[in-house]
């Protein structure tokens, strides 16, 4: 090939200058430079060139003089060359640049070119590698999904025929997607292929990818098992297998841990592993080998995994702790692990539990902040009904006494509100209509119209525009609180703002209607509206607010003066709660929750009954090399030896910082072990019973009674108490010091 590219230069040099009007057998020089030249990021490159043009001209001059060529022509030859290679740069340049801006189409129309020239640096196969991935990730229309399906093939295709520059991760990219397009099976295949390749295409981290793939296409544990430890086998120079065991010791727990070639995508493959196959005492193994080499940086995946495959309460813990140690979790997790225990508050009867969960939800917040996390709307959001609803009851009474309380509580729920809209205000979130409407909603859940009056009030109060869900919102609430002069005026609104828009309603808006009105026993309304579509004149929201009861010369019994003071006594708690908030917002290092710690780690305010002494001297027994002899430094290396711990983010030195990680895991394993022997029991209960359901392989998957296994007795509350009852035993020291060390397990599995 080189031969031939030499005898078409020679050739077109030499007509060139036989025949200089010959335009069409040579592209003019200065038409090509011109080309390039047109592009901004040339100037720099062309400059550098200048100023080497000398010694690479005399390169290529002397090359075509050696194959006879005058000087002149050889002269003429040599910058047509640079030329090209300016063309082919643009376009591998321009390749790039879409790949750095996530232009996936724009990327793949100029890859069959410079496939077929074999331009590709390993960067580049990388790159596609990671942004095929991302985008199929991103992407949730199921036909751009499967239009993507066949890029990847294509991709593979050329990357396991060579003619790509390889590289492990673009093999962990691959795999990665295999795994998340649920496409197993070519997964499976392609692993089978790249673990027979050499180093340029796998890496212990590619290991770790193809365990998860491994473990979600349904390989049993000790398989998964068997590739880790085949991982820290083909990678043992690096002594992968002994910083990842759970007792390897660190040279100094204050600083951060540097070592090459540990991955912590093969633990994480392990980790999800056992969590899927509920080996929950090696999961929390893995998670605190994970904690002790990067206390601080450790991958949002890693804790996100817990949170979908535990129970509430160890989820909630974990939340907590990644946050304390300064990693971001996304906030779409936030908000999960909020509107958990939002349905947790619904389905607790005990009222000091709720408050216990409110409190988690807080200090949730406060955690997510001090990780310098992003708040958004959706997170005020879901605490706004939380608080909601522990301060109201869903008593359907419409005594006098009902009515006065729900007056009382109105205006004090009216400055609960302001005072949360003016924290997360300082916090920059911006209240959106789904704020407004959240009162709506929670007004027809609680059976409580003045949380409308309230909504209404503070859509004029703060300039926010009702939306389409403002009108949906009260036909819900209007139906459960029985009013059908509030039903139709709401569907009326909802005609008339999506006119507004330029649109109509649908089939599937009246349908939506219809079917709520039919709930709540008002279809009468339905057909009062099916001729046609009224338009009312306009109604703002002040015409929306329902009509006031009148509460004149009524008074309060015994009952109600007690339920007022139970909700005061509420009222106290979400005050004082949201007043640490706003220390947190004016404190000037929010993000040091060293200075300004979190309340708790835990859902419930009890905790775990152990002695500090005892839980710092059984920590330096398993993590210091006690037998080590200790040599008194030299004076001059004295001050050298004597480094100061490193920091987190939020401010913790690192070696307290380990040690509370450490804390927490043995408070997890100490939860996990309750948990799961009163699920065991449920399982077995059932299997008596005759019922044909299997033991579930994850946490996600439904008990014997039915239930989600996210509880193991049903319900948080139920759980709560086994915990209680497991973990406030008083222990004696050697008691629990057989306990971890029974809970760590001493000779299991790293």
């Amino acid at each position: 090939m080189s031969r031939l590219l030499q005898d078409r230069a020679i050739t077109s040099a030499i007509a060139s200058a036989v025949c200089p009007n010959a335009f069409f057998l040579l592209p003019p020089r200065a038409a090509l430079l011109g080309l390039v030249s047109t592009q901004s990021y040339t100037s720099t490159a062309s400059k550098k060139r200048k100023s080497q043009s000398t010694p690479r001209r005399k390169r290529s001059d002397s090359r075509y003089l050696e194959l006879g060529l005058p000087q002149t022509i050889a002269q003429d030859v040599a910058s047509q060359e640079l030329a090209r290679a300016d063309q082919v740069n643009l376009q591998l340049l321009s390749f790039r640049v879409r790949l750095a801006e996530a232009n996936l189409d724009g990327a793949l129309r100029s890859y069959p070119r410079l496939l077929r020239d074999k331009l590709f640096e390993t960067r580049d196969t990388v790159g596609l590698a990671q942004l095929l991935h991302y985008r199929y990730r991103a992407e949730k229309d199921g036909s751009k999904r499967q239009a993507l399906r066949s890029h990847v093939e294509s991709f593979q295709r050329d990357f396991m025929n060579r003619a790509l520059p390889p590289h492990p991760s673009a093999s962990l990219h691959l795999i990665s997607y295999f795994k998340e397009s649920r496409n197993y099976d070519k997964g499976i295949r392609f692993w089978n292929w790249v673990i027979e390749q050499d180093d340029n295409y796998i890496n212990i981290g590619t290991y770790g990818a193809a365990i998860e793939l491994l473990a979600y296409y349904g390989k049993d544990l000790d398989y998964c098992e068997e590739v880790y430890t085949h991982a820290l086998t083909r990678f043992a120079v690096q002594f992968n297998e002994y910083h990842l065991s759970p007792e390897a010791i660190l040279p100094d727990r204050g600083q951060h841990m540097v070592t090459s070639g540990t991955s912590m995508q093969l633990l994480q493959g392990i980790l999800t592993a056992r969590l899927l196959h509920r080996d929950w005492r090696n999961a929390y193994l893995a998670l605190d080998t994970a904690l002790r080499i990067r206390p601080s940086q450790i991958p949002s995946f890693f804790f996100q995994l817990f949170h979908r495959e535990r129970p509430l309460q160890e989820a909630y813990q974990v939340f907590c702790l990644a946050c304390r140690a300064g990693n971001v979790i996304p906030g779409s997790s936030l908000t999960t692990l909020l509107q958990e225990l939002y349905t947790a508050i619904q389905n607790a009867k005990d009222d000091r539990l709720k408050e216990d969960i409110v409190g988690a939800m807080f200090n949730a917040v406060h955690a997510s902040i001090g990780s310098a996390a992003r708040l958004e709307a959706p997170h005020m959001n879901v605490l706004l009904k939380g608080i909601l609803s522990m301060l109201y009851t869903t008593e359907q009474t419409k005594s006098t006494q009902a009515l006065v309380l729900q007056e009382k509580m109105t205006k004090t729920v009216s400055s609960v509100f302001e005072q949360l809209l003016e924290v997360f205000g300082a916090l920059g979130v911006v209240p959106e209509p789904s704020t407004f409407n959240t009162l709506i909603q929670m007004s027809g859940r609680l059976k409580h119209r003045g949380l409308i009056t309230l909504a209404m009030r503070a859509f004029e109060d703060t300039g926010v525009s009702p939306d389409a869900n403002t009108f949906r919102s009260l036909q819900t609430a209007a139906a459960r609180l029985q009013d059908p002069a509030m039903l139709k005026s709401s569907w009326t609104e909802f005609v008339r703002f999506v006119t507004a828009q330029g649109s109509e309603p649908n089939s599937e808006d009246w349908t939506a209607f219809a079917r709520v009105a039919k709930r709540a026993g008002m279809s009468y309304v339905v057909f009062e509206l099916m001729p046609s579509f009224p338009q009312d004149p306009k109604l703002g929201p002040k015409m929306l607010i329902p009509e006031t009861q009148d509460l004149a010369a009524k008074s309060l019994d015994s009952d109600v003066d007690t339920h007022v003071q139970e909700r005061n006594q509420s009222f106290e708690q979400v005050s004082t709660e949201l007043e640490l908030l706003r220390k947190r917002v004016n404190f000037h290092r929010f993000h040091n929750l060293k200075a300004a710690p979190l309340n708790r780690t835990s859902i419930t305010s009890w905790m775990t009954n152990v002695d500090e002494n005892w839980q710092s001297r059984l920590y330096d027994e398993l993590t210091l090399d006690l037998a080590a002899p200790t040599v008194a430094p030299l004076d001059g290396l004295r001050e050298l030896e004597k480094k100061p711990p490193a920091e987190s983010a939020t401010g913790f030195p690192l070696d307290e910082l380990r040690y509370l990680n450490w804390k927490s895991i043995n408070d997890l394993l100490m939860q996990a072990e309750p948990f799961e022997a009163r699920r065991e029991q449920l399982v077995e209960e059932a299997i008596a019973e005759g019922k044909s359901a299997q033991k579930s392989k994850t946490s996600r998957s439904k008990t014997m009674s039915g239930k989600s296994s996210k509880y193991g007795s049903g319900t948080l509350q139920a759980d709560l108490e086994d915990i209680k009852a497991a973990c406030t035993h008083r222990f004696t020291e050697s008691e629990w010091r057989e306990k971890i060390l029974s809970l760590r397990g001493t000779g299991h599995r790293p």
